[in-house]
């Protein structure tokens, strides 16, 4: 609510609209030559592919098994990368 306030007053001190309501005249990153917008839209799609395809999405019912190993190697593959980068940073 506070943005939507500011852009109005904005719009309002600058004469400049910051504020469009509805799908017209919207602004699309991925149309104005912004790649990494497009690029971050279609990771999305993938990493979605991915979950559906592997079992690893969760649904109304709760997590899949998949989905709880998933989670755990996630963790441990991060826990490990922290822990190497901070052995490095330590013998500098």
């Amino acid at each position: 609510m506070t943005a939507l306030v500011m852009n109005l007053i904005l719009g309002a001190v600058t004469g400049t609209s910051y504020f469009n309501p509805g799908f017209a005249g919207q602004p699309i990153l991925a149309g104005e030559g912004n790649t990494d917008s497009a690029v971050t839209v279609l990771g999305l799609m993938a990493g979605a592919a991915f979950a559906h395809n592997f079992g690893l999405a969760s649904s109304g019912e709760g997590p899949t098994a998949n989905g709880k190993i998933a989670v755990i190697i996630g963790s441990v593959v991060v826990a490990v990368i922290a822990a190497v980068n901070s052995m490095r940073k330590e013998e500098s």
